[in-house]
């Protein structure tokens, strides 16, 4: 896997959706993310610890993509390019979810040849003290903890891995192909739905919510572009119900006898 052992902070991309966010590296894994509240325990902290926290997102045959920001969104895009062949993927946490799940959601595109593409899902909740039962059925995989309940589904069936759990599939040019993770604090959470066109909708949707928000920003000035990406991740530290400011993107609470790494 190509996953980097602590990247630079500077590094990272952020999608959220106004109640938590994740940071995404730049070879497809997720470094950290706590679902559904800024506030609770996290799925995964590969930034804190490579080795004991968890391994999430996407691997392309061990080559390293292109990361940046769709303009105007906090939503991130992808792109593998070998000599076999180009695959996008964009990533984001849709809006609009209800308060007792949230979704992050993987859509990828063939562009050019084909690419062999490897999900990976390999969790460590709550800082790995909170036990983790993964279970398959089907194409999907379910987990629950203390903490949440987990259904993780998409294109090709999952297995175990040597890290967790993978899914692998071939994308080839005008293939598309999704995952979907579902996070849930009101138990068993049900698969997501993982057309490709759903996710493609999810996305759509979601760039478009984040461009509306941009044009509430009149500054015209220099270097705009820069204000409406310091604008963007401002946004992605308020907590939307309260409207209050966390202090950082890893904020946990320090609730109850919750002990940390």
């Amino acid at each position: 896997m190509t996953q980097p052992r602590y990247p630079p902070i500077g590094s990272l991309g952020v999608i959220g959706d106004g109640r938590s966010l994740a940071l995404l590296d730049s070879s497809g894994y997720i470094q950290w993310y706590c679902p559904i509240r800024f506030d609770n325990p996290p799925l995964v902290w590969p930034l804190l610890d490579h080795e004991r926290g968890g391994c999430v997102g996407l691997d392309v045959g061990g080559a390293r993509p292109t990361m940046s920001y769709i303009p105007e969104t906090g939503v991130v895009r992808y792109e593998w390019s070998t000599d076999t062949g180009r695959v996008r993927a964009t990533v984001a946490i849709p809006f609009g979810a209800d308060s007792d799940h949230q979704d992050v959601v993987w859509y990828l595109e063939g562009l050019e040849g084909s690419l062999h593409v490897d999900f990976v899902f390999d969790p460590r909740p709550d800082f790995a003290h909170e036990a983790r039962e993964i279970d398959r059925s089907g194409g999907a995989i379910t987990m629950e903890t203390a903490s949440f309940s987990a259904a993780v589904a998409g294109s090709g069936l999952f297995h175990p891995a040597d890290r967790g759990m993978g899914a692998s599939t071939p994308v080839a040019a005008g293939d598309q192909v999704a995952w979907v993770i579902r996070m849930s604090h009101d138990g068993v959470v049900v698969p997501p739905e993982t057309e490709p066109a759903d996710a493609r909708r999810a996305i759509e949707a979601t760039i478009g919510e984040w461009r509306e928000w941009v044009k509430t920003i009149t500054y015209q000035g220099p270097y705009r572009e820069n204000v409406v990406r310091s604008a963007i991740a401002l946004k992605q530290l308020i907590y939307e119900p309260s409207g209050a400011v966390v202090a950082a993107g890893t904020t946990v609470s320090s609730r109850g006898d919750r002990r940390r790494p």
